[in-house]
């Protein structure tokens, strides 16, 4: 019984000390990839990207009188495709889609990122050398096609 408990403790400790030298995203459940990111066309400096599965939530309010409105919200989980880039800035106010090309250079499929629940902010928008982080929501983007993109474009 004590060998077993000796054991079981080496292990936990062994486990233990091997997360300490991973990143908080290594230990998380993600995808790496390596996609091509173009913003209108012009390529971003990406350092990483991954797509991860991230709670979201959405609301909407609707005018039911000249004084009353009405707010319906819900949260659900997507899938994102996360990533790290330096660089010119991604205009994060005036993004529309993502473009998602194929090695012939066909675009098979388009996600809107209007709405605010589809992206993530960008992060140091004033600095121009430091690493900048950005998420597009893949809702409605079918995850088998992702084999298949070659590069996406972000466009304004």
């Amino acid at each position: 019984m004590k060998k077993t408990g000796l054991i079981l403790a080496t292990v936990l400790s062994i486990l233990t000390l091997s997360s300490y030298g991973q990143s908080v995203a290594d230990q998380l459940k993600q995808a790496d990839c390596n996609f091509q990111i173009l913003y209108e066309g012009k390529e971003v400096q990406v350092q990483r990207q991954m797509i991860t599965l991230r709670a979201t939530s959405e609301s909407e309010e609707v005018k039911i009188s000249n004084n009353y409105f009405k707010v319906y919200g819900g949260a659900y989980r997507a899938y994102h495709l996360e990533f790290a880039y330096s660089g010119d800035l991604i205009d994060y106010n005036d993004v529309r889609q993502a473009e998602f090309y194929n090695k012939e250079n066909k675009r098979i499929h388009i996600a809107d990122i209007q709405r605010d629940s589809r992206r993530i902010t960008e992060s140091e928008k004033s600095s121009p050398h430091k690493l900048r982080y950005f998420a597009i929501s893949l809702e409605n983007t079918p995850l088998l096609l992702l084999d298949e993109v070659s590069y996406i474009n972000i466009e304004d």
